[in-house]
């Protein structure tokens, strides 16, 4: 029995591919993988804003959408990354923003697809991709052209009201 390095991945990047999880069925197919990757952004970046249960059911709605980077070569269907994105209704400018991301290989799989999903973005009328982001997360998406327009704040009127 041989053991693998911690973080070594059996299963070679160029079986994955991209796919928009579009129906129930994906869903059903791959939200067992996709699930504990979102579920540890949702944990660790958001602030109460919604849980992986509200993605999930906003997503089967067509409110967001949900990307992955996916391989079908496995007993069960393997997922390296998920994307959420939601659209945001500016009055003069089509965009959408990332919701979540999870998963692993982020550098890779960004010099593969992304510019395929900037396409399917422009195609459905979308001019900007933005994100309300962690400074550990700016730090990362910085590196493929995501620069700050606003500084994000936030009041809790729990606290405000001591």
């Amino acid at each position: 029995m041989s053991t693998l390095p911690a973080g070594f991945d059996p299963i070679p990047l160029d079986d994955f591919e991209p796919l928009l999880l579009s129906t129930k069925e994906h869903f059903d197919l791959y939200w067992p993988s996709t699930k504990p990757l979102l579920e540890k952004c949702v944990k660790r970046a958001m602030h109460g804003e919604m849980t992986i249960d509200d993605i999930y059911n906003a997503a089967l709605q067509g409110k967001m959408y949900i990307f992955v980077v996916k391989c079908d070569k496995t007993i069960t269907k393997s997922v390296k990354l998920a994307l959420v994105l939601e659209i945001i209704h500016y009055p003069k400018l089509p965009a959408m923003n990332i919701v979540a991301l999870g998963g692993s290989d982020l550098d890779a799989l960004h010099a593969k697809y992304w510019k395929m999903l900037c396409g399917w973005a422009y195609m459905n009328s979308v001019r900007v991709i933005e994100g309300w982001v962690s400074p550990a997360m700016e730090r990362v998406i910085s590196q493929y052209g995501f620069k700050p327009v606003y500084t994000h704040m936030r009041l809790e009127l729990t606290e405000a009201m001591k």
